[in-house]
């Protein structure tokens, strides 16, 4: 006879609308992660002033200091899943037109400064949003299971799993980085839209 606890264990890594959601932050973080090291990488390619290329992970790292409370308070008002998927298409398309315009060689620090500013603003609502969003699809014995793989699987693919790839593919083409990101956080923006309710 299977033990309650079991059946809990099952039915929690069955539950189809957590598998979405943790598959989207995963893509999402992954992408992330491949286009987090590629961007002062491709920074030290138009400048080999330190302080300028510093300025690439200030602007990926202030959003969290000026916004992650932010974030916080809006996830709880408003639509998560659309939230989630409406930020992350945003955020999809500015890392595509980066890849494009490196690619293009239009790209420039400012653009680097801006662009990564607003999609790392972009997720510190993504993250907020997703961690609220578990109370909605998990039971509450299965909150602190779900809380732990939702936490694990962002610290392993965005900074473990992704700057290595990300490093791999700048050295094959400076835009692929980008692109690949831009894909991760398309893919993860389909995922949301399956999740029902």
């Amino acid at each position: 006879m299977i033990s309650a606890s079991r059946r809990r264990v099952s039915r929690f890594f069955l539950n189809p609308r957590f598998a979405r959601l943790w598959a989207a932050v995963a893509a999402s973080n992954l992408g992330d992660g491949i286009w987090l090291i590629a961007a002062p990488l491709y920074a030290a390619t138009l400048t080999r002033d330190p302080l300028l290329i510093s300025g690439i992970a200030i602007a990926q790292r202030l959003p969290w200091l000026l916004f992650g409370l932010i974030g916080g308070a809006l996830s709880d008002r408003l639509d998560r899943r659309r939230t989630m998927v409406g930020i992350t298409l945003i955020r999809a398309s500015l890392v595509g037109i980066l890849g494009w315009a490196v690619m293009a060689g239009w790209a420039n620090l400012p653009l680097l400064y801006v662009v990564f500013f607003v999609v790392a603003t972009g997720e510190t609502f993504f993250d907020t949003s997703a961690s609220a969003f578990i109370p909605a699809i998990v039971d509450t014995n299965d909150l602190a299971r779900a809380n732990g793989k939702l936490g694990s699987t962002i610290t392993v693919t965005n900074q473990f799993a992704g700057p290595p790839v990300g490093g791999f593919l700048f050295s094959v083409a400076m835009s692929l980085p980008f692109v690949a990101g831009s894909a991760g956080l398309f893919i993860a923006a389909a995922l949301l839209r399956t999740i029902p309710g």
